[in-house]
C-alpha cells in the first residue's frame, strides 16, 4: 500500500493536500470572520474558549489510539488481514473511552464556565460534549486514510469537516440563533464526517475473533498510554495562551486576539500538510534505520518550507490591519495586527522541521515525545502567567511565538539524543 515515495506521488498527495489546507484556511478563517462580524469579538471570545477546551478534551477521548492505528496500519501496510485488525479494534476501543470522557466534560462544564465567567461557555460546552464522542472516532478513521496513503481521499474530508461547520454556521445566521449556541456547529460536521467516513472504510474492518480483539485493544491502549500524554499536551500547547487570557482578560479581548492567532494557525497549517504526506513513509524508514534518505528529504523539504512561511508571513502581516477591519466591518480587529505579525516570527522559524515534528512517536518513542512536550507546555504556561497580567494580549503573543522557537531545538535535541541521528 505504502511502496514508497515517488516524485509524482508526493506532487500528488501535497497537490491534493495542500488543496485541502486552501479550503480548511479559507472556511476557517471565513468561519472566524462570520462569527467576529455578526455575533462580535465577544462572542468570538466565548467560541474559541470552548473549542480551546473541546480539541484537548478530544485527545484525552482518543486517548491515543489514532496514532497507534497510523503506525501499526503504515508498519504492516502489506499484510492486508493484520493490518484490517488494527484498524478494526483500535475503532472498537475508542468507543468506550470516547463516551466516557464525553460525560466528564458534560459534568465539568459548569465547573468551567465559573472559572471563565462567561454564560457563553457553559452553553457551548453543552454542544460540544456531543461532538466529542464523533471527533475522537474521527480521529482514528482518518488516521487509518493517512496510514494507507488513500491521501487524496484523507484531505477531502479533512477539508468537509469545516465545510460542515460552516454550512452549520451560516444556518445557524439565517435562522438568528443566539451566539451561545454557535457550538451546535461542532457535533453537526462531526457526526456528518463520521457516516462518511465510515462508509469509505467499511472495506477496511475485519473481525478476527476475542483473543485478537484482546491483543490489539491492550497494544493500542498500551501505546496510546505512553503516547497519551504527550498527545494532549500538544492539543493544550496550542490552546494555552487562548485558555490563559480566559483567565485574566474579558471575551472581548479573547476575540480579538483570537483573530490574530487562528489566521496565524491557518497559516501554520502549510507545513504541517507534509506532515500527514510522509508519514506513513518516514515510519518505514525509521522502522528500517535507513536514516541517510530520511535526513535528505528533512534537508531538502526545511528549505521549501522556510521560504514559503516566510513569503506567508511577510503578506500577512502587511494586509492584517488592512482588510481584517474592512472585511468583519469592526475596526478594534484591528488591535490584533501586532499579535499577529509576533506570533508569525516564531512560526517562520520553526517551521522547518514541522512536517516531521512526530519522529519520536513515529519511531516508537511514544514517551520521550511526551517528555518533549512537557517542557514545551511549561515555558508556555510560564510565559503566558508571567507576561499576560503586564502585557495582556501581547504577552500571550511573545509567549507563543517563544514557543514555537523552544520547539524547534527541542526536537533537534531529543532527535540526536534518542534516535542517534542529526536532523
Amino acid at each position: 500500500m505504502t511502496e514508497g515515495l515517488t516524485k509524482n506521488n508526493i506532487i500528488h498527495d501535497a497537490f491534493w493536500n495542500y488543496a485541502s489546507v486552501a479550503v480548511c484556511g479559507c472556511v476557517g478563517l471565513s468561519l472566524t470572520i462570520i462569527i467576529g462580524a455578526y455575533y462580535g469579538p465577544a462572542t468570538l471570545g466565548a467560541f474559541n474558549i470552548v473549542f480551546a477546551f473541546y480539541i484537548i478534551f478530544s485527545q484525552v477521548a482518543a486517548f491515543g489510539v489514532h496514532h497507534s492505528v497510523l503506525k501499526h496500519m503504515a508498519e504492516f501496510a502489506r499484510d492486508a488481514m493484520l493490518r484490517r485488525l488494527i484498524f478494526s479494534y483500535g475503532l472498537i476501543i475508542t468507543v468506550p473511552l470516547a463516551l466516557t470522557v464525553s460525560l466528564g466534560l458534560w459534568v465539568l462544564h459548569a465547573p468551567i464556565a465559573r472559572v471563565m465567567d462567561s454564560p457563553d461557555v457553559a452553553q457551548g460546552l453543552i454542544w460540544a460534549t456531543v461532538g466529542l464522542f464523533f471527533f475522537a472516532l474521527n480521529k482514528v478513521l482518518l488516521a487509518a486514510l493517512n496510514a494507507v496513503s488513500r491521501l487524496r481521499e484523507y484531505a477531502v474530508y479533512m477539508a468537509l469537516r469545516y465545510v460542515f461547520m460552516i454550512l452549520g454556521l451560516l444556518m445557524m445566521v439565517a435562522t438568528g440563533q443566539p451566539g451561545g449556541n454557535l457550538a451546535m456547529i461542532l457535533p453537526a460536521a462531526e457526526i456528518a464526517l463520521f457516516c462518511l467516513l465510515f462508509w469509505a472504510l467499511l472495506d477496511e474492518m475485519q473481525w478476527g475473533g476475542w483473543s485478537a480483539l484482546y491483543q490489539w485493544s491492550r497494544q493500542h491502549l498500551v501505546f496510546g498510554l505512553r503516547g497519551f500524554g504527550g498527545n494532549l499536551l500538544l492539543d493544550l500547547n496550542t490552546r494555552v495562551d487562548v485558555l490563559c487570557l480566559g483567565l485574566f482578560v474579558g471575551d472581548r479581548a479573547v476575540g480579538i486576539y483570537s483573530m490574530a492567532a487562528i489566521l496565524a494557525e491557518s497559516a501554520y497549517q502549510l507545513p504541517l500538510v507534509l506532515r500527514a504526506v510522509f508519514n506513513p513513509r518516514v515510519i518505514q524508514l525509521l522502522a528500517a534505520r535507513t536514516y541517510g534518505p530520511l535526513q535528505a528529504l528533512i534537508r531538502k523539504t526545511r528549505l521549501i518550507v522556510w521560504a514559503g512561511m516566510s513569503l506567508v508571513a511577510v503578506i500577512g502581516t502587511v494586509i492584517y490591519p488592512i482588510m481584517i477591519p474592512l472585511v468583519t466591518g469592526k475596526p478594534e480587529y484591528a488591535e490584533g495586527s501586532i499579535y499577529f505579525m509576533v506570533i508569525m516570527v516564531g512560526m517562520v522559524i520553526a517551521s522547518g522541521y514541522m512536517p516531521f515534528g512526530l519522529l519520536l512517536i513515529n519511531a516508537g518513542r511514544p514517551g520521550v515525545q511526551t517528555f518533549q512536550i512537557v517542557l514545551l507546555l511549561l515555558l508556555n504556561v510560564s510565559g503566558n502567567l508571567v507576561f499576560i497580567p503586564f502585557l495582556g494580549c501581547l504577552g500571550a503573543a511573545l509567549a507563543t511565538a517563544a514557543t514555537h522557537v523552544f520547539s524547534l531545538f527541542l526536537l533537534r535535541f531529543f532527535t540526536r539524543k534518542y534516535l542517534k541521528f542529526g536532523i
